[in-house]
């Protein structure tokens, strides 16, 4: 049987009993030396931030009350989430953690040897410096002199003489720029091998000034006896990210969902060969429940209007979103073999069977949790007043029982890689819509079509009219089905107004003015869309689109 302490801020003892563990506590620090163990991590439950790490160790406690030390822990630990499990018949007494610097560091063996080394080195490097000075000067000496026999040249020097001389100065400047030469690559070699050592001390003397977390307990056991000891804590030098890689065969087969963790870790210690979960839970972040405060509105004293400004990517994704599938379901296949699911209320937890390594360095490492079979509807889609592509989307219903996260999936079409795709799994509608791409061989155009004649003036106001035509030409072999969006200005001023007057049967939403056509495209055919609306506006309050 295992009694579990932990550390809580609202532990409340008698006033008694806590000053008796005071004296008790405060005697035993002073009177007595800490009994170190070593601990090993035993498994970790990492969260989207943060990780849970297990560590177990088997010590031998004397009878009586003795202090118990476990170093060489990571120096990031919420304090608040320590718990201890000890055997019956050993009572707790108080327990602390803080960190110190590293104690009896093994330094290597070979640090005299190294200092030795880079003392010849550095000699050697220092002679060659004092060589490359003197070949050096000599160069500017041989130019000078060269300089002077050139001029005696002209004082009446023979043109024998002058051709030893030149053949001595090719020579002798040939043979000091081949020393200058050889000794400025000798010392850069010299002073590779210098660094190399240097980094090796450096990595050494780091060590004396490492800090580490230490846990110290307290404990009272009635007889002297060996027992198993377990402790976990919460770090924030740990996470994962969900990650995503979304295969589709083609738009008659179900869909391939393949979920993977990317696990990173600085904590300092490395993980090797040890029990993993992964938690889509969060422990770190603020618990406290959101509470509404009285809201009140009065005049505004600026009369600047504050106009709010709508994005026109969102009227497109509401009205999808707005949108429910008729057909599709789920499939899921098992849980892969090497993990296996645990869900509470809250929380979804992946525990992987086999027993993982994960170096501190930060990078990140890839571990499958689970796949998916997808039963989704296909289709095609377009927004061609901001992006001239058609996209191939799979709509997916009853998207909830996946439990996805918001995530980043690599999408694949036919075995070919297309590119990276948002999961955005925080809508509330009962579908996801996944993005597997454009496809280049729908092509469609959208262009304004009045420029001419668009304006005119009835009494005090400006009425405008503007038409768009939309075409779309299916160039495969097969028919599709598309939906395309688009939309007019919506009024916020009741001076202006907007008049729907041509729409080629689009599904007209008026809150948001937007514009859906959905339709089958048989292959090789086009079609045309026309939409057309007035702007009506006094004639001197020029308006403006945002």
């Amino acid at each position: 049987t295992i009694r579990l302490f932990y550390l809580s801020p609202t532990f409340k003892r008698s006033r008694k009993s806590l000053l008796a563990l005071l004296i008790c506590f405060t005697s035993f620090y002073v009177d007595a030396e800490p009994i170190e163990f070593e601990s090993k991590i035993s498994d970790v439950v990492v969260y989207r931030t943060g990780v849970r790490i297990t560590r177990d160790a088997r010590i031998n406690v004397p009878a009586g009350q003795s202090e118990i030390l476990f170093s060489n822990l990571t120096t990031q630990i919420n304090t608040h989430s320590l718990q201890v499990q000890v055997p019956v018949g050993i009572d707790l007494v108080a327990m602390q953690y803080k960190t110190d610097f590293l104690k009896n560091i093994e330094l290597p063996d070979n640090v005299k040897k190294i200092n030795e080394e880079m003392a010849v080195l550095n000699l050697e490097r220092d002679w060659n410096n004092k060589e490359l000075a003197v070949y050096t000067k000599e160069e500017q000496l041989i130019t000078v002199d060269k300089q002077f026999k050139l001029s005696s040249f002209e004082e009446g020097l023979s043109v024998q003489d002058l051709k030893d001389y030149t053949a001595y100065y090719r020579e002798r400047s040939l043979a000091i720029k081949k020393k200058i030469f050889d000794l400025t690559n000798k010392n850069s070699k010299l002073q590779g091998k210098i660094n190399t050592l240097q980094s090796e001390l450096n990595e050494i003397n780091a060590q004396k000034n490492l800090k580490t977390g230490e846990v110290k307990f307290i404990v009272q056991s009635a007889n002297p006896r060996q027992i198993d000891v377990s402790f976990s804590y919460i770090s924030n030098q740990a996470g994962w990210t969900p990650i995503y890689d979304l295969k589709a065969k083609d738009i008659q087969s179900p869909m391939l969902l393949n979920l993977k963790a990317n696990v990173y870790q600085n904590t300092g210690i490395n993980w090797e060969n040890i029990k993993m979960s992964i938690s889509t839970g969060n422990p770190l972040v603020g618990n406290e429940r959101p509470i509404l405060r009285p809201q009140y509105i009065t005049f505004v004293t600026n009369t600047r209007a504050i106009m709010p400004t709508a994005s026109t990517s969102n009227i497109a994704y509401e009205m999808i979103e707005q949108e429910k599938a008729s057909d599709g379901f789920y499939d899921a296949k098992k849980p892969l073999p090497p993990v296996t699911i645990s869900d509470t209320e809250i929380t979804r937890e992946y525990v992987i069977t086999q027993r993982q390594t994960v170096p501190s360095s930060g990078l990140k490492r890839l571990v499958q949790l689970q796949k998916y079979d997808i039963h989704a509807k296909y289709s095609y889609h377009s927004v061609p007043k901001l992006d001239g592509g058609v996209f191939l989307l799979a709509q997916v219903p009853n998207w909830g029982q996946y439990n996805l996260l918001p995530g980043t999936a690599n999408i694949f079409f036919q075995n070919t890689y297309i590119g990276q795709s948002a999961i955005n799994s925080n809508v509330t509608s009962e579908n996801i819509l996944l993005s597997l791409g454009r496809d280049e061989s729908i092509k469609i155009q959208r262009e304004r079509t009045n420029y001419l004649a668009e304006s005119k003036f009835l009494g005090a106001n400006e009425i405008k009219n503007i038409e768009y035509t939309i075409t779309v030409k299916n160039t495969k072999s097969k028919k599709i089905s598309i939906e395309i969006l688009d939309q007019i200005p919506i009024s916020q001023h009741e001076d202006i107004k907007i008049e729907l007057l041509k729409s080629s049967n689009a599904k007209f939403n008026a809150e948001t003015g937007g514009l859906k056509w959905e339709f089958d495209l048989q292959p090789g055919a086009s079609k045309k869309l026309v939409f057309k609306y007035t702007q009506k506006f006094p004639k001197n309050k020029p308006v403006v689109v945002r």
